[in-house]
């Protein structure tokens, strides 16, 4: 029995939620799942040295988004399983992937300086 727990701290079946619940519940878990891979696909762009204090956090955030993609993951697969079973059309995700392309990185002694190709 999978059970959904709402922003307000509410519990409900997954089987037993509305169907503009379940469909808006699915698309928030698909549009955290894109926040995660737009963040590990250009996170060490702009992460911090690894000779600095910051990079343990920033790697341990790193880290922990795995943890976070792939409970998310699992519950994109429970709740598109019931909106199958209803027979009902997914809502699509209003994130979309972004995809950071440099155009020239220099490194100097304070850090490094990253120019961005325009789209």
């Amino acid at each position: 029995m999978e059970v959904w727990t709402t922003k307000d701290g509410r519990r409900m079946r997954v089987a037993e939620m509305s169907n503009e619940h379940l469909l808006n519940a699915h698309r928030f878990v698909r549009e955290k799942l894109v926040e995660i891979e737009n963040f590990q696909r250009n996170a060490f762009i702009f992460a911090p040295g690894k000779d600095t204090m910051a990079y343990d956090d920033f790697e341990a955030t790193y880290l922990d988004s795995f943890e976070r993609q792939a409970r998310l993951t699992l519950w994109t697969m429970i709740l598109g399983k019931e909106i199958a079973r209803r027979g009902l059309r997914v809502l699509e995700p209003r994130i979309k992937l972004v995809q950071i392309e440099i155009e020239d990185i220099r490194c100097t002694e304070y850090g490094r300086i990253i120019k961005l190709k325009r789209r």
